[in-house]
């Protein structure tokens, strides 16, 4: 009898074991699987000309502010596939470009599955885009084409590729420059943005 009860305690001691070793076992797992990404930190900048070249939009404009949702990119091998970078579901990213004219600003950093992407999109809330003329009291909602939809595209001069381990900045230059970008069209002030990008590793 002594003997059983003793060996009927070894074997739950036992049992007990094995079962925290594979629990634990389990929940490394997928820690150790996800190490293929990298990085990218995504800059804000904007070039708005001066008065003798181009149309000084500092002067015309207090602000011109969007709200950004989320940040995706899109692989080369597979255009239907959106990667979220970085989101601020949660919250909110308001940015008046104004604030950035011959400066940079860093918007946020996100983790990148290794690949190669061929575009870059910015998505907008449908609310709290505006604009504020010099001359205004009050600003204005402004619209801005895709911005909440498939969101401003931004096309890459070349594919960017995602090594594991690896950090990339990218710099998000709105550019003012030549006048033609914001409209008023029954009223209604439009934004059509050209954006250049400027990609570069982080260690650069």
């Amino acid at each position: 009898m002594y003997i059983k009860k003793h060996f009927r305690i070894l074997t739950c001691f036992l049992l007990i074991i094995l079962s925290a070793a594979l629990i634990i076992s389990c929940s490394q797992a997928p820690k150790d699987a996800v190490t293929d990404e990298g990085s990218l930190t995504v800059f804000t900048e904007t070039e708005t000309g001066t008065e003798t070249e181009g149309p000084a939009l500092i002067n015309e404009y207090d602000e011109i502010i969007i709200n950004i949702k989320e940040i995706i990119a899109v692989p080369e091998s597979d255009e239907e596939e959106l990667i979220n970078i970085i989101s601020f579901a949660d919250s909110e990213k308001i940015i008046n470009l104004l604030d950035y004219t011959n400066m940079t600003a860093q918007i946020g950093t996100g983790i990148v599955p290794a690949g190669t992407y061929s575009q870059i999109r910015i998505v907008l809330y449908g609310e709290g885009n505006s604009i504020k003329p010099a001359e205004s009291d009050e600003a204005e909602a402004l619209s801005i084409p895709s911005g909440e939809q498939t969101g401003i595209k931004l096309v890459l001069s070349e594919p960017l590729t995602i090594e594991e381990g690896s950090s990339w900045s990218m710099t998000i230059s709105w550019d003012f420059t030549d006048g033609s970008h914001i409209t008023q069209p029954g009223g209604s002030y439009k934004m059509t943005p050209v954006v250049n990008v400027i990609l570069k590793p982080a260690a650069e």
